[in-house]
């Protein structure tokens, strides 16, 4: 094992995170929740999330597709990146994911939002179970 690599080696691996916002250049723009889907290869039930992440000032939204089982488990499903200005394309996708996967989306504008502890308001007022934990 290299230096470099002991030096950046954690006793334990960290929590895996999908939405990277640090509210200097990257922040929330509209998170999307499903409701719970069944299918085969999830008869237990499943929901996607759509992240999508603004950077400032190339004003590019970063989506990520989760699919998340019941027992919190997520796939990452897709992760791209576009200018602003193609977003409504984002909306359509949603659309038709709820279609195909006989899911409806609840949506959240988050466009506002400049702080971490603005975001965590939020996150709370909506009802996000990670939030009361941090």
């Amino acid at each position: 094992m290299s230096w470099f690599t002991r030096l950046f080696k954690k006793d334990k691996p960290e929590p895996e995170g999908y939405a990277r916002l640090d509210f200097i250049r990257t922040f929330p723009h509209v998170f999307w929740v499903s409701s719970i889907g069944y299918d085969e290869r999830s008869p237990k039930g499943f929901r996607y999330k759509v992240l999508t992440m603004r950077h400032e000032p190339e004003m590019l939204i970063e989506l990520i597709l989760l699919r998340e089982s019941v027992n919190g488990k997520k796939t990452k499903v897709t992760h791209m990146q576009a200018p602003i200005d193609r977003f409504g394309v984002t909306e359509d996708m949603v659309r038709q994911l709820g279609q195909d996967q006989s899911v409806s989306f609840e949506r959240f504008d988050l466009t506002d939002i400049r702080t971490f502890d603005e975001f965590r308001a939020r996150a709370i007022e909506i009802g996000w179970d990670a939030a009361q934990n941090e």
